[in-house]
């Protein structure tokens, strides 16, 4: 027979450990319902689009744009400015379509500028005239479980950057794919500490590009198919000169494809290239 402190300390054990799943439990509950729940879902069908773009000028900072399962369709480029500690989040599932097929108005999809703390995920951005996602002037990014592609696959007509944050500081690109880029897929430009990890770049002119940025880390990273695999280098005359670059856990391999680009320095690389760095200070390439 077992004693009594035995039995009392299984049962604050049990306890615990009941606790620590209720716990776990509610945080994956939290962690997927991001949205606020005085914001409601937008869903597909007329004038969704436009819905998006006023929920994106009107949102408080703090809350969420939770958008439902399906596809929109887009005629404009979608705006932000301006805003902290917004979410914009699509369906957990990987259903949510943001189709720039009729894009009338401007060249980009998404372009969020002048802001902090952003958060972008579970979304896919397909069709667009210019760039899927783009950030300029930004601290704080989060680009997660993001899709950039182009239904026609790889053609000089596509956009120049599927993810591309510029002059901005605080970014991770995460568990995120693009196919289809007429310049690089996942770009970061003129920026300092990013972490670009757990992705997918094929079907690019060139896979992942890191340019005049400081402290960045591209890790765990699938990069096939390209033209050129992995970019890291300066331009002259920017805002920023690059600087402490790792590139390391990757897989690079067959970048063979055709350099589809219409103009600019990627149009000069080679098919065949697997990682390239010119011009850069300090950068480490190894496993």
């Amino acid at each position: 027979m077992m004693s009594k402190s035995i039995i009392s300390n299984q049962l604050i054990f049990l306890g615990i450990v009941l606790c620590s799943l209720l716990i776990i439990s509610s945080c994956k509950k939290n962690n997927r319902d991001s949205c606020n729940s005085n914001i409601p879902t937008i869903r597909p069908g007329e004038n969704a689009g436009v819905k998006l773009q006023e929920a994106m000028l009107d949102v408080l900072d703090g809350n969420s744009i939770c958008l439902g399962e399906g596809v929109f369709h887009i005629e404009n480029n979608l705006t932000m400015d301006d805003k902290t500690g917004v979410t914009i989040t699509g369906s957990d599932n990987g259903e949510t379509v943001l189709s720039f097929a009729g894009q009338t108005d401007g060249g980009d999809g998404i372009l969020i500028t002048n802001s902090e703390a952003i958060v972008v995920k579970d979304l896919t951005i397909r069709d667009t005239k210019g760039d899927g996602i783009k950030f300029m002037d930004s601290d704080g990014i989060v680009m997660k479980r993001i899709r950039v592609d182009w239904s026609g696959g790889p053609s000089s007509e596509n956009g120049g950057y599927g993810i591309y944050p510029v002059l901005s500081s605080n970014i991770l690109i995460d568990s995120s794919y693009v196919a289809g880029a007429s310049d690089a897929g996942i770009y970061v430009g003129q920026s300092d500490r990013a972490v670009i990890r757990y992705s997918t770049a094929e079907q690019n002119v060139a896979g992942i590009q890191v340019e005049n940025t400081t402290n960045a880390d591209v890790y765990e990273n699938t990069v096939q198919n390209n033209a050129a695999g992995i970019m890291v280098f300066d331009l002259p005359m920017l805002t920023r000169e690059g600087n402490r670059i790792r590139v390391f856990d990757n897989l690079v391999e067959n970048n063979n494809g055709e350099n589809f680009a219409p103009s600019g320095i990627v149009s000069a690389l080679p098919s065949g290239t697997g990682i390239l760095t010119m011009s850069t200070d300090n950068v480490e390439i190894f496993n």
